[in-house]
């Protein structure tokens, strides 16, 4: 009988230090960019516990940089410079329940502040400057460092939003391709073909189609000969194919199996960069697990209203509205705002109940004014910002509790996928 009991036991013990030794590994591999120093206030430099009852705010930034063979194969040219092509805040809400994400216009004109880099050289700060040369004005004056812009990028959002900052995620054309590769690809669903230009002979027929890394970071980066052309339906599509992704990973089980996360962000942690706040395993791994019963209808996206200023735009006042939604939440405070909106819904629920036509919900009418964004002739790719009707992500109101924020649902946005042809995906196949 003892010698069934040892094998049993020396099974477990391998086993344990199989999964520890491979922990151990990934805790080393993460590719961490100091921001801190520049970044200042504007981003933690730790998460103590994931799992504190306490909404957690990232901001994934997607670079242009062709550095590397890989990045001037997919982004062409031989253009040096780099800039935050993409840059998207995401909320983790206290409860772990939903996620929200918005856009910050690249075009966008705003204050950016003084910011100095890792080398001693100190940016002056710049009034009325486009967002996105934040990290392109850091990058070039610092030594070409992607932690320096991406820490002027981050300064700067802060600056603009008042949004604290748990963390940044960095990304550029390669990494983003790799990810989607590291799960398989991702399937995304058309009501018309789609045939951009700028971007090779990429195109896609209507109806679903299977995309792996190269094809997804062309759907994501077409801007030409799509819609409108405009940056703004881009942001819509970037959303809708991020969501898409979440759908993927979680049809593979892959966040609800603690080793299956670990083998994901092992794959991936030579592809993404993080800063020092979730730039170990344990804290990405936690923070995956804590999120796996999420699905894709959990994640809510929130435009950012703006008005058009010649090739440029600038946010307007209900800006502020949207940004709210990223502020820091508690579980207490959450659970508050979900009671007050229940409380609401049922007072506006119609008194006579004999009526022999029901009251039907309001419906929404697409985006926000409910036409589309009239076409306009294609410019340059520097110089094609275009108006989007403007949005106020909390329309769902809400009883005017303290210290209960709103909750909107994205049902205007998640709209706006629709009228542009972007349909529910399947992705267990």
């Amino acid at each position: 009988m003892q010698r069934p009991i040892l094998l049993t036991l020396f099974t477990i013990l391998v086993a344990f230090v199989t999964v520890a030794a491979f922990v151990a590994h990934a805790l080393t591999d993460i590719r961490e960019i100091k921001i801190a120093k520049t970044a200042g206030k504007a981003v933690s430099q730790s998460i103590p516990d994931v799992e504190a009852g306490r909404s957690l705010t990232f901001l994934l930034v997607g670079t242009d940089a062709r550095e590397g063979k890989e990045n001037l194969e997919i982004g062409g040219g031989d253009d040096e410079s780099a800039r935050a092509d993409t840059t998207i805040v995401v909320k983790i809400s206290a409860d772990r329940k939903r996620i929200y994400m918005a856009s910050m216009p690249r075009d966008a004109l705003v204050d950016i502040p003084e910011c100095e880099l890792s080398n001693g050289v100190v940016v002056p700060a710049r009034r009325d400057a486009m967002f996105n040369t934040a990290f392109g004005f850091a990058w070039s004056n610092g030594d070409k460092s992607i932690a320096d812009g991406v820490a002027c990028a981050a300064k700067t959002f802060h600056e603009v939003t008042g949004i604290h900052l748990d963390g940044v995620v960095v990304a550029d054309f390669a990494g983003f391709a790799k990810v989607v590769n590291a799960i398989g690809g991702v399937n995304v669903c058309l009501a018309e073909p789609f045939k951009p230009h700028s971007v090779g002979d990429f195109q896609l027929p209507a109806g679903e189609s299977h995309l792996n890394g190269m094809e997804a970071i062309q759907f994501v980066r077409a801007r030409k000969g799509v819609g409108d052309g405009s940056d703004t339906q881009r942001q819509v599509r970037q959303h809708y194919f991020l969501r898409n992704v979440w759908a993927r990973v979680e049809a593979q089980g892959i966040l609800s199996n603690p080793l299956k996360t670990l083998e994901l962000i092992n794959s991936v942690q030579d592809m993404l960069q993080f800063s020092e706040s979730i730039s170990s395993a344990t804290t990405l791994g936690g923070l995956a697990y804590a999120l796996r019963n999420l699905s894709m209808d959990d994640i809510i996206s929130l435009r950012v209203p703006f008005e058009p200023e010649g090739n440029r735009v600038v946010l307007t006042s209900d800006a502020v509205k949207v940004w709210e939604q990223f502020m820091p939440t508690t579980l207490a405070e959450e659970e508050a705002a979900e009671l007050a909106k229940q409380q609401e819904q049922q007072h506006q629920q119609p008194a006579n109940t004999d009526s022999a036509t029901p009251s039907e919900p309001a419906q929404e009418t697409g985006s926000e004014s409910g036409q589309q964004t009239p076409k306009q002739p294609a410019q340059e790719e520097e110089e094609q910002p275009k108006s989007g009707s403007d949005s106020d992500a909390s329309d769902d109101e809400v009883a005017k509790t303290p210290a209960a924020p709103s909750l909107p649902d994205g049902s205007k946005e998640h709209k706006e996928e629709d009228n542009l042809g972007l349909l529910q995906c399947p992705q267990d196949h």
